[in-house]
């Protein structure tokens, strides 16, 4: 009547850890199996994208994604353009010399580089006054943010963020003043 298999347990552990490699070895392999395959869904993705946007640049000029950032995307391209221009152009309008148009164009060029490089850059700025003043940075997964909204250690002193934004500004208007002689020249952009 006893049919019962006895079961030795002194090798129970050891059959135990042979599953337990063998079910750690699947996930491994699934793991990483897996993870390829949004790899190469990534990458497909990126590969897609990237030609579509590269044939609509070539056929009207410009992509769909140069419209998430147009004017940055549009301040590289005229900074680059009129570099170009500054540097390889045959002709000058009547009102210039040949130097005095390259160096308006330099000019106008600059102008545009330093707003591109003044969006681009203006987080860093940030990043570095908190530096300065030894601004604690939030730690998105464990901080209480009701309790660090609150804490001065995590900001900057009014003031000195006051006085930031205020030069960021004046900087920003500045450098947008001078962009607008690219108007003035506009009728006289040819080579």
């Amino acid at each position: 009547m006893n049919n019962i298999k006895s079961i030795d347990l002194s090798k129970f552990p050891e059959e135990l850890t042979k599953f337990q490699k063998f079910k750690r070895y699947l996930v491994d392999e699934y793991d990483f199996i897996y993870h390829l395959k949004r790899r190469y869904d990534d990458f497909d993705y990126w590969f897609r994208r990237t030609f579509k946007y590269f044939f609509q640049r070539g056929r009207r000029g410009w992509a769909e994604n140069d419209t998430w950032g147009l004017k940055d995307y549009l301040a590289k391209v005229i900074y680059e353009s009129l570099e170009f221009l500054a540097n390889n152009n045959s002709g000058h309008p009547c009102d210039y010399t040949q130097e005095s148009w390259e160096e308006k164009l330099k000019e106008i060029s600059k102008a545009f580089k330093d707003y591109y490089e003044y969006e681009d850059n203006w987080m860093k700025r940030h990043d570095e006054l908190e530096e300065q003043y030894n601004v604690k940075k939030i730690d998105w997964q464990h901080d209480d943010l009701n309790k660090t909204s609150n804490d001065p250690a995590y900001s900057l002193p009014n003031e000195i963020s006051t006085k930031f934004w205020e030069d960021e500004k004046k900087n920003k208007e500045e450098i947008l003043e001078r962009m607008k002689e690219l108007i003035n020249i506009y009728d006289a952009l040819w080579d």
